[in-house]
């Protein structure tokens, strides 16, 4: 059942991205991204028409960021209060996606979704890009 929700989540995310037609920046200032440390978050259960459980947030972090996510995910989300006011006990593992165009070399930031369910476990996908405007 995890598994249906996550990929569920990841094919939704995936979909929306291709679909849109206004610039990831415009996004960013109409749905209400917060600034945390170097990188953004948004939460979409504080947002009015976001799924409110399980809760799933959209970070986009600089390839250092993404590194310090990868070696330790709960202490990322406790540090970054990115679960807030909630905690994840345990991390489900993760998946990293290079889309068309990026390269290792590539200092663009990384797209990440985080979900966390009413059991208190998490988990987190993260896509590599070529450019985020």
């Amino acid at each position: 059942m995890k598994r249906i929700l996550f990929g569920s989540v990841l094919v939704t995310f995936l979909m929306l991205l291709q679909a849109s037609t206004v610039s990831v920046a415009d996004e960013k200032q109409a749905l209400g991204w917060q600034k945390v440390g170097d990188f953004r978050v948004l939460k979409m259960w504080e947002q009015p028409e976001g799924p409110k459980w399980p809760q799933v947030a959209i970070l986009q972090l600089s390839p250092e960021r993404f590194k310090e996510l990868e070696s330790d995910s709960l202490s990322f989300y406790k540090k970054y209060a990115i679960l807030n006011p909630s905690t994840s006990d345990r991390d489900q593992g993760h998946a990293v996606f290079n889309l068309v165009g990026y390269t290792p070399e590539s200092k663009d930031d990384v797209l990440v979704i985080v979900v966390h369910d009413v059991g208190t476990w998490s988990a987190f996908t993260g896509f590599e890009v070529s450019s985020v405007k």
